[in-house]
């Protein structure tokens, strides 16, 4: 794997909370599902930007002091460190294959040599089925 090529991936940071709207804004009840993807893309680094693991669910000011309420109850620090465990333990992948793409779901698999990950990302309120073969 060339790590030159490794690309930062997100759902916030400063600027985009800032001009763009936070993340759950900008991608409502599927913003956990988004974080997954920014994981396991081909080449991710991910970022977790500061106080996404509370959640921080406010527009940022861009030219003033925004202060981190860090007594707030970590509602996503459970989630975001068993995304960054798994990382660990993967390589970062170089290759991805869409298996199933629709409004509904999205699910691919992300490679490199012989190890892999399935992600499925459920854009669903409810659960949904979903069958495939090897």
């Amino acid at each position: 794997l060339d790590t030159k090529n490794l690309q930062l991936y997100f759902t916030s940071n400063h600027d985009e909370n800032c001009w763009n709207g936070t993340e759950f804004e900008k991608y409502g009840r599927y913003a956990k599902a988004m974080s997954v993807f920014t994981f396991f893309y081909p080449y991710a680094v991910p970022l977790i930007y500061s106080g996404q693991e509370i959640p921080n669910e406010n527009r940022l000011s861009f030219f003033e002091k925004d202060v981190i309420d860090w007594n707030k109850l970590w509602h996503l620090f459970d989630f975001y460190k068993t995304l960054c465990a798994l990382r660990k333990l993967l390589p970062i992948f170089s290759k991805i294959e869409f298996i199933h793409t629709e409004k509904k779901a999205i699910s691919f698999k992300a490679h490199e040599g012989n190890q892999f990950i399935l992600v499925f990302l459920n854009f669903e309120v409810d659960k949904i089925n979903y069958e495939f073969t090897s």
